[in-house]
């Protein structure tokens, strides 16, 4: 699972490319990176809690979180804690509204949702080309793109990059730690309506098969530990957020 970056950088480029031009036709980018509260648009909770990390001051400090809204938190039900940071470092480094920050937020999940089942069906099928189809084509789907009143929503590239490093981690005989730790990043940065919702498919998978092992019962156990490391990944990324929400 672990990405060479500078080997995938042009088809990373091209992913970004195909959701700028998403995001030019459905959420007029870039003229809504100054666009104020859209009051008619299905989401003026979303915008409210991207207002509270903006007004919050100080990073990590809860003095002034939210005002006057009253969020006491940094990880809110829509944000995981790495799209908190670059949402909090566009807000006081660059000169954008509450609706362009979701905007910037926007194009950024609807790439990695396309690189994302690239790196995976590449995995699979080794075919480049192919791959990028089936990439271009998530990235499309209206399921994503209809949903950015709902961030956690539109975010989906944690379940390709889940799958890829079970497949990955599975066919290896040693730990991959760089894979581990990009995994780990992956569900910190996604909401906590996600991570629960895998925390709860892996703990009857997780038990079935740690009893398995325990009562010495012979299975194809070649994924054991990769699903083992996935489960302890994912629950890194909810509890670091639990603590912070």
């Amino acid at each position: 699972m672990f990405i060479d970056f500078k080997k995938n950088f042009v088809i990373l480029l091209y992913f970004f490319t195909i959701s700028i031009i998403v995001s030019m036709i459905k959420f007029d980018f870039p003229n809504s990176l100054w666009t104020d509260f859209i009051w008619s648009f299905d989401g003026l909770s979303t915008q409210v809690q991207v207002q509270a990390i903006m007004k919050s001051g100080p990073f990590l400090s809860t003095e002034h979180l939210g005002f006057p809204f009253g969020y006491s938190h940094w990880t809110v039900p829509q944000f995981g804690l790495i799209h908190v940071i670059y949402i909090w470092l566009i807000a006081n480094f660059v000169n954008v509204s509450t609706f362009g920050i979701l905007v910037i937020y926007g194009l950024i999940i609807l790439a990695l949702n396309g690189f994302s089942v690239y790196i995976l069906i590449q995995q699979i099928s080794k075919l480049k080309y192919f791959s990028i189809v089936i990439g271009t084509v998530f990235l499309l789907i209206p399921y994503a793109i209809n949903q950015l009143a709902r961030p956690h929503v539109m975010s989906l590239y944690f379940f390709p990059a889940l799958l890829s490093y079970i497949i990955n981690q599975g066919s290896k005989s040693f730990f991959h730690k760089k894979n581990f730790l990009l995994l780990t990043l992956i569900f910190l940065s996604i909401s906590i309506f996600w991570s629960f919702t895998i925390i709860f498919i892996f703990i009857p998978l997780v038990t079935v098969l740690f009893l398995l092992k325990v009562l010495g019962i012979k299975f194809n156990d070649r994924y054991f530990k990769s699903i083992m490391l996935a489960f302890l990944a994912v629950a890194v990324g909810l509890i670091s957020n639990l603590i912070l929400f």
